[in-house]
């Protein structure tokens, strides 16, 4: 059980940084989640890669997580990889 935690900590957090690189590459400067309350490991991956991130919880058992991507605590690490070229325009 500890192992399946651990696993998939980490693939939270490397989807995470994923996600997130993709979005700077486009320009994107914050972001908004909405988590399980009971989701402690992501919760904690976004406590660790946004220290001051804003947490919110509502009256259900969601967490609103807001975070500043300037605030990132290792910007280097959101990478996306390489960008996926855009289609071809149309010629006339």
């Amino acid at each position: 059980m500890q192992r399946h935690r651990k696993t998939s900590a980490r693939l939270g957090e490397l989807l995470m940084r994923k996600l997130i690189g993709y979005l700077r590459q486009r320009g994107t400067r914050r972001l908004v989640a909405t988590v399980l309350r009971e989701n402690a490991s992501m919760l904690k991956v976004f406590k660790k890669r946004y220290p001051n991130c804003q947490l919110r919880f509502n009256s259900g058992n969601e967490v609103i997580v807001h975070m500043d991507f300037a605030d990132a605590s290792s910007p280097s690490a959101d990478a996306a990889g390489p960008a996926e070229a855009p289609p071809p325009a149309a010629t006339a």
